[in-house]
Order: C-alpha cells, then structure tokens, then sequence
C-alpha cells in the first residue's frame, strides 16, 4: 500500500476504510487432532482488522467439530509452531507476526491449551473484560484517569463492545468520540503500542503530544526517540512501518494516527517490518 499523504485523504473516510480492513485467514485442523479417517477440509475466513481470535471460534469449532476430539480442552490457534495471543487484535498479530502472505495459515488446536504461554479465554466474557481493561488502560494514558470510561452507561459500554463484535463502525464512533479529547492542548499522553517484527512482546511507551518546543510530534520523532537502534534503516528505507496495514509517513503528526488509526481499544499499534 502506497504511503499516506495526509493533505490528499479525508479523515471521516479513511476510518471508515480501515474498520472495513480484513483479513483473508485459512484454518486446518491439527494433524494428531484429526479423529476422522480423511482430514476435514480447510476452514476459509475474512476477520476483520479490528476483531479478536475469539469471535471467530465458535464458527470455527462447528467447522471441524466432527473431525476433531470428543473432548475439548480450549480451542487456541497455531501459526509456525507458536501459540498466537488472543488478546491483541487480529490486524496486529498479522502485521506482525507474517511478511503479509494472503490467506494467512493457521492451525486450529481442540486440546493441550498451552497455557504458560498465553491466557485463557474460556468465553466472551472473559474477552469482553480484556478489552475493557485495555480501554481503561489507553484512556488513562491520554487523559490521567479512567473516568470517560467508567462514566459510560450500561448501554453504552454494551453498545461498545457489539460495535467491535460486529465490526460496525456508526455504531463504534457514536460511543468512542466521548473517549477522545477534542481540544490536544488537554491531551496528556498517547497510548502507543510498537511491536518489531520478530519479537514477541511490545515497548509500551506514552509520549506527550507536543515536544519540548511546543510543536507537535511526528512519527518520526516518536520512534527516534523510543528506538533510536532503527533511526537509520527507517530514513534509507530498510525498515517500514505499518498501522492498521497502512504505511504512513515518518512526518505524521502522532495525534493524527491516534484520531484516525488507533483500533477499537484505543491504542495506536506500530509494527515494524
């Protein structure tokens, strides 16, 4: 995808493309998990960008259900011999863990949960409290406290999280403009998650809007700052950085991605490739 130029994309639009992003994914049944004498065929999906692993499991369980064991320990997904974490978004883990193949290949497990690896995720619940947990965490980064979250109704927050599960955008925004700070002079961090392929974990690094001279941050600066080993291979172009897919300029203003290219939890996630 071409880089971004800001000054030619319509902001409004842009979010709308990018909560329509998917993902092309392809399941098959682990091979010492196949009960049946003939393997059960591939299981072909879209996800979307900003949806989790465990959305998408009870179809893929009614899938493979008459091939796999009798009895179910958790289902958890396999991709080049490592347990995928559930709990990040399905955009995230692809743009960082592949060099963008399409259908991504995956190997769906029935039994031997790993849990020393990754979380548990017994039912929605558990992931519908994750995600909230996470929001509390990016809004605290931006404003101090948790308070534009907790102070959502019922409904709203409900309304939230069926936003995400349904990948629908109208509803998402009706409810996630009160998380968002339209004046940036009272915006006192950014929630930014960066992720270098080929490692596991992520550097979680808040960052003031505005630098010590009182002009906004790129995201140039940004990563110079937190990882100035990759300063080089970014300026000669070794090194790319990708948000939601997209490949944005160095020079974008990091308020910018946050308003436009964070996902659902509020976290700007930078991988980079």
């Amino acid at each position: 995808m071409s880089v971004i130029h800001i000054a030619e994309v319509d902001d409004e639009e842009l979010r709308k493309e990018q909560w329509r992003g998917s993902i092309p994914l392809v399941f098959n049944l682990a091979q010492n998990e196949i009960t049946t004498l003939q393997a059960p065929p591939p299981l072909y999906l879209l996800a979307p960008r900003n949806s989790y692993f465990p959305l998408i499991l009870p179809t893929i369980q009614k899938h493979f259900a008459s091939a796999a064991p009798a009895i179910i320990d958790e289902l958890w997904v396999e991709f080049k011999g490592k347990p995928v974490k559930w709990h990040y978004p399905i955009g995230v883990l692809f743009d960082v863990l592949t060099t963008g193949e399409i259908p991504w290949s995956l190997i769906i497990h029935f039994q031997s949960f790993p849990q020393d690896v990754i979380m548990r995720c017994p039912n929605e619940a558990v992931l519908k409290s994750t995600f909230n947990n996470t929001l509390k965490e990016s809004n605290f980064v931006k404003h101090g406290d948790c308070a534009r979250v907790v102070s959502l109704s019922v409904q709203d927050a409900n309304d939230l999280w069926d936003s995400v599960k349904n990948n629908d955008y109208s509803q998402f925004w009706k409810i996630n403009c009160k998380l968002f700070e339209s004046d940036i002079a009272n915006l006192k961090r950014i929630p930014l998650r960066i992720f270098q392929q080929g490692y596991p974990t992520c550097y979680q690094v808040p960052v003031t809007p505005l630098d010590s001279s009182g002009s906004p941050r790129t995201l140039g600066n940004v990563l110079s700052e937190i990882l100035p080993t990759v300063q080089t291979a970014l300026q000669e172009g070794k090194m790319k950085v990708h948000i939601q897919g997209i490949k944005p300029s160095l020079e974008t203003p990091i308020t910018w991605l946050l308003e436009n290219l964070s996902h659902a939890d509020n976290f700007v996630y930078i991988v980079l490739k």
